[in-house]
């Protein structure tokens, strides 16, 4: 199943795309697909979506192109907070953190999911968007997250999308 996002928002000219019906959580990444054409059939359950890398840190000179995925429709975990989400600076002056804490039920769910996923990617999705791709390297357990390398308006987007009540800012796209 393909599915069409809500609508589309231009990025560094790149289009990005928003799924209001995707919750927020981790998806493993099941394939990244060079031409979206070729995903025309897919097993129901699951949808092709489009990253654009736009709430990214990029280095220097670096332009990454749209990458598509194939994931499931619902999150593998999803994100069920305890308490609110924190933004921190890091020790690049460009660059921030969002840290999550999850609930004890999301927190179990969370440690045997990336027990079982070590080595393989996951989209994080916040806000009906693709936010960031990570690979799983060890156990999470805890269920103590941080995510990194995102620029100034892509952890406000990760951090207003995860709160409780959240705040309407203007700076984000």
């Amino acid at each position: 199943m393909r599915a069409e996002p809500s609508h589309q928002n231009v990025y560094n000219g790149l289009i990005t795309n928003v799924y209001p019906d995707l919750e927020n959580g981790l998806y493993l990444v099941h394939a990244r697909i060079s031409d979206p054409a070729r995903a025309s059939s897919l097993p129901d359950g699951y949808r092709l979506v489009a990253y654009s890398y736009e709430h990214l840190t990029t280095r220097d000179g670096e332009v990454r192109a749209i990458e598509h995925l194939i994931i499931k429709n619902h999150a593998d975990v999803k994100f069920s907070l305890s308490g609110e989400p924190e933004i921190s600076p890091t020790n690049d002056k460009y660059e921030f953190s969002v840290g999550i804490l999850l609930n004890e039920q999301a927190a179990q769910q969370m440690q045997k999911f990336s027990a079982a996923n070590i080595m393989r990617s996951v989209a994080l999705v916040a806000g009906g968007k693709i936010l960031t791709v990570h690979k799983i390297r060890s156990e999470i357990v805890g269920g103590k997250l941080q995510i990194t390398r995102c620029n100034d308006n892509g952890c406000q987007y990760i951090y207003n999308s995860l709160r409780t009540n959240p705040v309407k800012t203007s700076n984000l796209r």
